[in-house]
């Protein structure tokens, strides 16, 4: 809108027949603004100003050269006294508009614009400048009868047509925001970023396939921008297409080298194919550029172990703890199980403990504890340690199903049964394990 605005007063500036009736010093600021020297533009018309304060022309300039260099205030000044001196200026209304919103006073540019809308009901300019500030307050609902009415008029202005998509997706009218993006793609074949953001649409209805075709578009078209390729691995793996999301992130980081997210997606789809000391390094590089990245320690972790690291395993499980408060409860729970696995089953309890500390209300975490009684062959303390949570918890089926196993290796073949047939209603799976485990 503002480089519309700059170019239209530039062009009326240099009109051959206007040039010759303003003063030499308007003529040098018209050079100037059309080379986009705006100090200089300020510079030159400083003299002419204090010679002339109500020259039109040269207050009209300034306007845009402030905003140009943001300063804003100093635009709402001068745009304000062109209308003080002549309101039938519709430039003067969008400049005076648009300083208003850069420095944030939303109400007030509104105020101004209804004025201008209400004395120039016919230049588009001031629907161009309703949108912005409805979509700026999140108010897209209201945007979208001055945008159809735009795109109605100008139907190959690509803005309106993009802004009335993203107004659609906002409302969650996401089909005709994909037709309106498509109609953008069809004039911009070249625009990855659109391509993108139609795989986002598909993303947010889960549709899986639609989102790896636009996003592979994307990529094809310009590799060199990052938008398509997270997403695009991230649907792959929803395929369970997981090789060939690791090859994409290997090229992405081939290209974005700098980018921890890259790093952590290879590492991430690396482990999903079994390639442990390939995600290993991968999530080492993702820390590397991200030190304080949570869910990399936590999946370097995880694969720390499926390499056979297991006491690296527990420092990066340690430290996804430490950086990051809301992975401390399965972090910990992961290293324990680590630490029960190695036959450590003392440091294994007390990471259990630790656990529990951060979300006491989760009883797979409980249930784990007990698992790690069991493997010691604890087992009255595991029976014990579950009787009490079965209080706390009633009938939570991860509780149930714990203490099934261990009513059934130490003999309380009733209770075993009664659990299995509660837990026939709210876990038939639980059910059947208890009963499998019964049967050996």
């Amino acid at each position: 809108m503002l480089r519309t605005l700059t170019l239209l007063l530039i062009g009326l500036l240099w009109a051959p027949d206007l040039l010759a009736q303003i003063p030499a010093e308007m003529q040098r600021a018209a050079s100037a603004a059309k080379e986009r020297r705006w100090a200089d533009v300020i510079t030159i018309t400083n003299p002419l100003i204090k010679r002339e304060p109500r020259n039109l022309q040269a207050l009209m300039v300034r306007s845009v050269a402030f905003i140009e260099q943001a300063k804003y205030q100093e635009a709402l000044t001068a745009s304000s006294t062109v209308l003080s001196i002549d309101p039938g200026i519709p430039q003067a209304w969008s400049l005076n508009i648009e300083a208003l919103i850069r420095l944030r006073r939303p109400d007030s540019a509104m105020a101004v614009l209804s004025r201008a809308m209400a004395r120039h009901p016919q230049r588009s300019e001031f629907s161009i400048q309703l949108v912005s500030l409805l979509m700026a307050a999140g108010r897209y609902d209201e945007a979208i009868d001055p945008l159809e009415d735009l795109a109605f008029r100008r139907p190959d202005d690509l803005t309106v047509t993009t802004q009335l998509a993203a107004c659609y997706r906002k409302i969650g009218r996401l089909y005709e925001a994909i037709d309106l993006y498509a109609r953008v793609s069809d004039m911009r074949p070249g625009d990855a970023r659109i391509l993108a953001t139609i795989g986002d649409i598909h993303t947010e209805r889960e549709e899986w396939d639609q989102a790896i075709e636009r996003y592979s578009v994307a990529v094809q078209v310009d590799s060199t921008i990052a938008a398509p390729y997270l997403p695009l691995a991230a649907a792959l793996t929803k395929r369970d297409r997981h090789r060939e999301a690791a090859d994409l992130m290997r090229a992405y980081t081939g290209r974005f080298p700098g980018d921890a997210d890259g790093w952590y997606n290879l590492g991430t789809a690396l482990h999903r194919v079994g390639k442990f000391d390939s995600a290993v390094r991968a999530l080492r590089q993702a820390v590397k550029v991200r030190p304080n990245f949570g869910e990399a320690y936590f999946n370097l972790g995880l694969a720390l172990d499926q390499a056979g690291f297991a006491e690296d395993a527990v420092q990066a499980l340690r430290r996804a703890a430490l950086v990051n408060a809301s992975l401390a409860a399965t972090s910990y729970n992961s290293m324990a199980i680590v630490l029960r696995l190695q036959g450590r089953i003392d440091e294994a309890l007390e990471a259990h403990r630790q656990a529990i500390s951060f979300n006491d209300t989760a009883t797979v975490l409980h249930t784990e504890l007990s698992t790690s009684l069991y493997v010691a062959k604890r087992f009255d303390e595991a029976y014990a340690y579950l009787t009490e949570q079965r209080k706390r918890f009633g009938t939570d089926p991860y509780i149930a199903v714990g203490l099934g196993r261990v009513c059934i290796r130490t003999g309380r073949r009733e209770q075993a049964l009664s659990l299995i047939d509660e837990l026939q209603e709210s876990n038939p799976a639980f059910a059947e394990e208890l009963r499998t485990m019964m049967k050996q």
